[in-house]
């Protein structure tokens, strides 16, 4: 098990605007196999844009660090990368927990916050695969979590919660730990949201909930 890669830090100026005093770390999901899609997804463009790319640049307009969860290649070959617009992680992070799907990527960032001393108090995240979402609606899940009441705000769809977009308070690092030592919670995003005290839940526009499991899931311009 490998803890990850950190990335060349720098360039800040091309990542946090409105809400970036520190205090919010963005993350995108690209650690899938993406075997519906065929290859790795994570850089196939959209509008001209590799979608984790798109996803990150997206995230930095709100948190001051952007992060990206990735295999051990993907990481190996971030290592010396800058951060610019071309690259907005300043760390690539590969699973510290084995076969836990999003919510590995969710704990080895939470780790990495915690392990790098950062005064960070929320991970906001965002799956790779979707890469409509908006800066606004992104915000939304962000003062939603700044309630003193929530220890998450995520995003709804069609009446269900969908984890793999959301703000989580990085003081949750222990309790994903305990959750995911305990084989019988099955390491399911739903059942650790119903683990949480308070969970706020932010509606995502139509076209913003769509997620690319196929090429064709993306419209030809």
């Amino acid at each position: 098990m490998t803890q990850g890669t950190q990335g060349t830090q720098g360039a800040q100026g091309t990542q946090g605007t409105q809400g970036a005093q520190g205090a919010l770390v963005g993350l995108v999901l690209a650690g899938g196999s993406s075997r519906r899609f065929g290859r790795d997804k994570s850089t196939h463009p959209v509008d001209g844009v590799e979608m984790r790319i798109r996803v990150g640049l997206t995230l930095g307009g709100i948190a001051a660090d952007v992060l990206l969860s990735a295999g051990a290649d993907v990481c190996r070959s971030a290592r010396e990368r800058p951060v610019s617009e071309a690259w907005p992680f300043s760390a690539c992070l590969e699973d510290v927990v084995e076969n836990a799907g999003p919510l590995a990527g969710l704990h080895a960032a939470m780790a990495h916050v915690h392990r790098n001393g950062s005064k960070a108090t929320h991970l906001l995240v965002a799956p790779c695969d979707m890469p409509w979402l908006s800066a606004r609606s992104l915000q939304k899940l962000v003062s939603a979590a700044s309630d003193d009441a929530c220890d998450a705000a995520v995003a709804e769809c069609d009446g269900r919660l969908t984890g793999v977009v959301g703000c989580y308070r990085v003081a949750l690092l222990a309790a994903l730990e305990a959750f995911l030592a305990n084989a019988a919670n099955g390491r399911s995003v739903e059942r650790f949201l119903r683990s949480l005290r308070g969970v706020a839940r932010i509606g995502l526009p139509p076209g913003e909930a769509r997620n690319v499991n196929h090429p064709e899931d993306i419209p030809r311009t």
